[in-house]
């Protein structure tokens, strides 16, 4: 008896790929793009107690000094109204899902870092935050397991060696 092994598809996995130097100009860009747009964005822009901020720049400003200051409910909702006003971009939706994971809501953090990846499919941190999110939720799984079976059974001892080792590999 044969077994063969199976791999998850992986449509990176199939993509060329191009040397490094390429991407760092392309997120150069991006990022100049990004500004140059964001500089353009002098909407008549207000104070936060005048109504809505219009302008993006002043937006990300206050967004990246209260995620700095881990204000994370003020920093949620700029980094809400980015996604919003500049829908394509990768930063805000990354900066979304490290605020959800860091107040344990790991169903928005995950989509957001898909979403992060959909627009920036080479995001190495989206990836990597994404796998932690995904190792925590495993161990969590584990520990709840742990609940509902007595410690004499076979699934109990297996769910604590794999939590265990879930908890070395996340922290």
């Amino acid at each position: 008896m044969t077994v063969e092994k199976t791999t998850r598809f992986n449509p990176l996995a199939q993509a060329p790929r191009a040397p490094r130097a390429i991407f760092g100009l392309a997120r150069r860009a991006a990022l100049c793009s990004l500004l140059l747009a964001l500089s353009a964005c002098e909407q008549s822009p207000t104070k936060p107690d005048e109504g809505p901020l219009t302008n993006l720049a002043e937006v990300y400003a206050l967004a990246a000094k209260a995620y700095e200051a881990q204000n994370w409910a003020e920093s949620e909702k700029h980094y809400a109204t980015l996604t919003q006003q500049a829908p394509g971009e990768a930063e805000p939706w990354f900066k979304l899902g490290n605020i959800y994971a860091r107040t344990f809501r790991a169903d928005r953090a995950l989509q957001s870092y898909r979403e992060t990846l959909v627009r920036e499919p080479l995001h190495k941190r989206a990836w990597h935050n994404m796998g932690i999110v995904q190792l925590r939720e495993a161990a969590n799984s584990f520990s709840e397991l742990q609940q509902l079976v007595e410690p004499e059974d076979a699934l109990y001892k297996k769910s604590v060696t794999i939590q265990k080792g879930v908890d070395e590999l996340v922290n």
